[in-house]
């Protein structure tokens, strides 16, 4: 694929967003002096719409994409460094051990036959264990890095922010530091969006960024809404005023 692309010689790839299956493509071509965009998956549904292709194959999306790039002309996405790929796929991975701990944690309240319990256990204690060394390699990972150590002491000096939430916002928003306000709300997923035309004024809705940042982020945030005495004071104070849990904890 690498040869045949670099016998084309295109100007840039653009890649779709697939649930992480692009990132070995996007890697490969990268490595190879290759220009390359990964485009999230509903600009390219939407560009589909919009020149009114409604078929769906793996050859037509192909073209879509293509015509999608020449269209828009994409920035290059910038390739993840070493250190932060490498923390991110370990807080990805406890992520998952712990999900699955508290699966096998359901099913052993509501299984009645013994045998079967004390394999549920077994295998819970099993990812009790996995769980502990992933902790062992993150807080590891995090201490041989100084920048990565110097962000954990910034983040971690607010009330409601754990080592823990630092961490994943240190493997899933490696530009916090470098952006404005407005754009780390943005790519966060937490910016509220207009909803306008003419004289009707709709409610402003989040939408997008990026689920693990923001699911990160919501936890820290019922814990600064309790314990923080400044977004304490600014939940309460919308709370008074009538907005709802969900939208006040998104304004923390």
């Amino acid at each position: 694929l690498i040869a045949r692309i670099a016998r084309v010689k295109p100007k840039g790839v653009v890649l779709e967003a697939s649930g992480g299956y692009e990132r070995l493509a996007f890697e490969a071509l990268h490595n190879a002096g290759q220009s390359v965009t990964i485009a999230q998956p509903g600009c390219v549904k939407h560009y589909a719409k919009s020149i009114k292709v409604l078929a769906k194959t793996d050859k037509i999306d192909a073209q879509v994409i293509a015509r999608f790039g020449e269209a828009t002309q994409p920035d290059p996405t910038p390739p993840t460094p070493e250190n932060t790929r490498k923390f991110r796929a370990l807080c990805d991975r406890r992520t998952q051990v712990v999900e699955d701990r508290v699966r096998e944690s359901n099913r052993l309240e509501t299984c009645a036959d013994a045998h079967m319990r004390e394999h549920i256990q077994l295998h819970r204690n099993h990812l009790k264990a996995l769980e502990k060394d992933l902790d062992r390699r993150i807080n590891a990972a995090a201490k041989t890095d100084t920048l990565f150590q110097r962000k954990i002491e910034v983040m971690t000096r607010l009330k409601g922010v754990g080592e823990k939430t630092a961490c994943a916002l240190l493997a899933h928003f490696p530009e916090l530091g470098t952006l404005s306000k407005q754009e780390v709300a943005a790519l966060a997923g937490v910016a509220p969006h207009p909803q306008e035309s003419g004289t009707w004024r709709g409610k402003r809705r989040i939408r997008g960024g990026r689920g693990a940042v923001r699911k990160a982020m919501y936890m820290a945030a019922k814990t600064a809404a309790r314990c923080c005495p400044v977004i304490s004071e600014f939940y309460k104070r919308l709370n008074a005023n009538g907005k709802q849990y969900n939208v006040a904890l998104t304004a923390c």
